[in-house]
């Protein structure tokens, strides 16, 4: 019987989302769309702090629907094939580490539909994470409910760059262990104040791996 449960985030927490995967596709929206970069970047930003998805984007740059699905395509593409190496250095490696000692769940929360889609990118997780243990919550819903299910487990750690998320749950469970990552490299995870929720943030994967322990 695995002894401990792991909670992880997806985004800023496993993988690199904007700074290394989507920052690329930028430039590229930019050329294509015919609009100057600094205002895709800032359109991107705005639909990705509420709910990020294609359509959504195309619509805040002022794209027809008419265009669309073509871009999609063409985006998705590129991202489906870069995406693995967008995980930050060491986070496979040490998720297989952690197999045999621990069950591992995944609470990701955006556009259910496209954080799945995302995920199933990422080939080299599909065995860490089995299909029950992989929750994609939408941005108006509740992490919280999600990680609640794994209550009983005893040790429960949450992984998660977010103090939105780490307070709901913190709230929620107080019981919890708490790990925040804070990456170099991407871009906010430092700038919230850690208030009244005890969690070891870490900066490093051999700082995470020994958190774990």
């Amino acid at each position: 019987m695995l002894k401990k449960t792991i909670v992880w985030d997806l985004d800023h927490t496993l993988m690199n989302t904007e700074r290394e995967w989507f920052a690329p596709i930028i430039d590229k929206v930019a050329l294509r769309a015919g609009r100057d970069r600094a205002f895709v970047e800032e359109a991107f930003k705005r639909v990705n702090t509420s709910t990020f998805t294609f359509s959504n984007f195309f619509q805040e740059i002022g794209l027809s629907r008419e265009r669309w699905r073509v871009l999609e395509d063409t985006f998705r593409d590129e991202l489906a094939t870069r995406a693995q190496a967008c995980l930050y250095q060491g986070i496979p490696i040490l998720l297989w580490e952690l197999r045999p000692q621990a069950r591992q769940v995944l609470v990701t929360a955006g556009d259910p539909a496209w954080q799945r889609w995302k995920f199933e990118q990422l080939h080299c997780l599909k065995d860490i994470f089995a299909p029950e243990d992989r929750h994609f919550v939408p941005m108006d819903g509740s992490k919280a409910d999600a990680v609640e299910r794994y209550r009983e487990a005893g040790d429960l750690t949450f992984v998660d760059d977010s103090v939105r998320w780490q307070r709901e749950v913190h709230m929620r469970m107080p019981g919890v262990r708490h790990i925040r990552p804070i990456w170099p490299h991407t871009d906010g995870a430092s700038s919230h104040p850690d208030d009244d929720i005890e969690w070891t943030a870490v900066r490093t994967i051999d700082e995470l791996r020994a958190a774990l322990d």
